[in-house]
Order: structure tokens, then C-alpha cells, then sequence
């Protein structure tokens, strides 16, 4: 299949629908997954059910980035979606907020099993209407949802923003190297923390014990290496690598593959390496076959649509945000 790319901030700033205002109404609940609790909130445009009233209306279910992540943060991404008129359900990861368990002993696949059981307990709903359903990945979530999606014919459409092309190893790889290269590592010292880096997908996939890494990031603490790199500060414990080791041995490629629904990517054309992930996308797509698939590159943003180097004060672009709801409207027929 040809899947349509666009590199040019023009092609992002198509007007939202005006089937909704902003207005909502929130439904708080928990839903139980295993072994844990997750409360979620599922937000309904209240100008949508005025118009329609006892009509039920398509939903997106956003699953969050990395690390500790609540509904709150998700805010920006379902403002967009509630303004098309479209519901949007947002969740507090295990262990954060007022979810119970923890992320931190959590898999890829755990993540998915809880996607999975979200996603039926929203087409179990009064509310919602079951065949106009799509999910949105959040940066880590771009792995989760193609997963969540994969094997299912009742998923409306599928967001990524932005990733989930190329794998997790390279993603940390290319993190770890520009961490290097920020802090000035060079020489022997850049060598001694290339073998780290590889040390610790070793022991993530299972290959090396703990002390290896442990050892070499003592060996370079008189020359300041282990801290510029910065696996010190994410190295997971034995007990906890089994939930781990995904990051090391995870291929996205199969699973979006598997897609036969409208799929759009958003990346940001600052964000790691663009040019990779598009390629990756590109390759995994082959096969899609729906003419609405797109793959959207937006120059002026990083991470998740932020600008410039603002990912940790969470300014986005807010064109861009506006444009993938109004895709996903039009898929839904709004």
C-alpha cells in the first residue's frame, strides 16, 4: 500500500468539527484488571448528547506514555477529541493516582491485557456506541495500542503520537547516545559506557546478571560517564526484570502489521529520529490497506507534539492536536 506522508504544518491545521463545544459530563469508575484496580474517567461532550439525546457516541480511550501517569495528564490530548464531539475514557496507570498496583512491575503485555479489558468495558456501555471505538497511544503507548488493537476487527481507527515505529532497545539506544553526547563523553570514557548500554539490554533480556552493569558503573564514577548516561537512574532490580525485558527484546513490527483499520501517525519532525520511525511505520504498513492511513510528520514539534524542547512543561501544538481529532471524526462520521 502507498501510505500518504505529509511533512508540512499546512497539511495539520484542518478545522475540528463543531460537533461538540467542551462542555462534558464525567462518569469516575474503576475497572478491574488483573491483579489491580484502574480508575478511570470517561468524559462525555454534553453538546452531542443535547443534539442526540439517547444516542450513543464514539469514544477514543487515550493509553498514556511511560512512567507514572495519571488522568490529568492526558488533559491535552482529550481536549481536542471533546471538542469534535467524540468521548474520550482517560486512566490513571496502575499505581498512580488513585489506581491500585504498580507500573513498575508491569510488561508491555500487561499493559495491553489492561487496554484490552478497557476497551470491552467501554462497548459495554449505554453511553457508547461500540463500532465507533478507536484507541490513541501516547508516546510508550504507541507499542501498547497497536497490541490492544491487534487480532480485533472492532476498533474504529488507531492514533499514535509519537512512536512505536522502531523498537524500544533502539529508542533507549538513540536516548543513551545523545545523553553522551550532551554531557561531552568521548574516548575511552564513551566506549566504557557503550559496553554499559549493552550490558543493560543484556540484563534486561536475561543474558548478564545485575553486577555486570553495577561493576561498570562503578569502574567510570572518577570520570562522570555514568552519570551523563543515566541507566543508574532506571536500572530495574532482579525482581522486577522479568516485567522489563521488553525493552530489550520488544518488535513492534508485528503487531502493527496485523492492522487492517485506519491508522494515523503523528511525529515530531524534532523528536528523535524522524526520518527512523517514519521509515519504520512505512514498512509495518505495507499490508494495511485502508486508504484513510496516514503518516503526518510535523516539523516544528518534539516528543508527543511538544514545541521545541518544552516535552516536561507539556506545551503542544495545539493545530496539530486539533487535526487528529478532526481525522478521527471524520472516521466516525461526525
Amino acid at each position: 500500500m502507498n501510505i500518504a506522508i505529509t511533512l508540512a504544518l499546512a497539511a495539520t491545521t484542518a478545522a475540528a468539527s463543531n460537533a461538540g463545544t467542551g462542555d462534558v459530563s464525567v462518569v469516575e469508575a474503576r475497572v478491574a484488571v488483573r491483579g489491580a484496580e484502574l480508575a478511570v474517567s470517561l468524559a462525555l461532550p454534553i453538546a452531542l448528547s443535547t443534539t442526540n439525546p439517547g444516542q450513543p457516541v464514539p469514544v477514543v480511550l487515550i493509553l498514556p506514555g511511560s512512567g507514572p501517569a495519571t488522568r490529568a495528564e492526558s488533559r491535552s490530548f482529550a481536549e481536542p477529541f471533546l471538542k469534535a464531539g467524540i468521548a474520550v475514557l482517560t486512566i490513571d496507570k496502575r499505581g498512580c493516582g488513585a489506581s491500585s498496583g504498580s507500573w513498575l512491575t508491569s510488561s508491555l503485555e500487561d499493559m495491553a491485557a489492561d487496554g484490552r479489558v478497557l476497551l470491552d468495558w467501554l462497548k459495554a456501555r449505554a453511553e457508547v456506541d461500540g463500532a465507533r471505538v478507536g484507541l490513541v497511544g501516547v508516546s510508550q503507548g504507541g507499542w501498547v495500542a497497536p497490541l490492544v488493537a491487534a487480532g480485533r476487527s472492532d476498533v474504529a481507527f488507531l492514533i499514535t503520537l509519537t512512536g512505536g515505529g522502531i523498537s524500544p532497545r533502539a529508542t533507549e539506544t538513540f536516548d543513551y547516545e545523545r545523553n553522551l553526547q550532551r554531557g561531552g563523553v568521548s574516548g575511552p570514557a564513551l566506549l566504557a559506557a557503550r559496553k554499559t548500554i549493552g550490558a543493560y539490554f543484556d540484563f534486561l533480556s536475561g543474558k548478564a546478571p545485575r553486577s555486570e552493569i553495577v561493576a561498570l558503573l562503578d569502574s567510570g564514577k572518577d570520570q562522570g560517564w555514568p552519570e551523563a548516561l543515566g541507566i543508574n537512574r532506571v536500572l530495574p532490580s532482579d525482581s522486577q526484570r522479568p516485567a522489563w525485558s521488553w525493552v530489550a527484546t520488544f518488535d513492534p513490527g508485528p503487531s502493527i502489521s496485523s492492522l487492517r483499520i485506519p491508522v494515523l501517525t503523528l511525529i515530531g519532525g524534532r523528536d528523535r529520529d524522524p526520518a527512523a520511525e517514519v521509515g519504520a511505520w512505512q514498512a509495518a504498513l505495507l499490508e494495511n490497506g485502508d486508504p484513510r492511513t496516514e503518516i503526518r510528520v510535523v516539523p516544528s514539534v518534539g516528543h508527543v507534539l511538544t514545541l521545541g524542547e518544552s516535552h516536561m512543561r507539556r506545551d503542544f501544538n495545539n493545530q496539530a492536536l486539533a487535526a487528529m481529532a478532526s481525522w478521527a471524526a471524520a472516521i466516525v462520521r461526525l
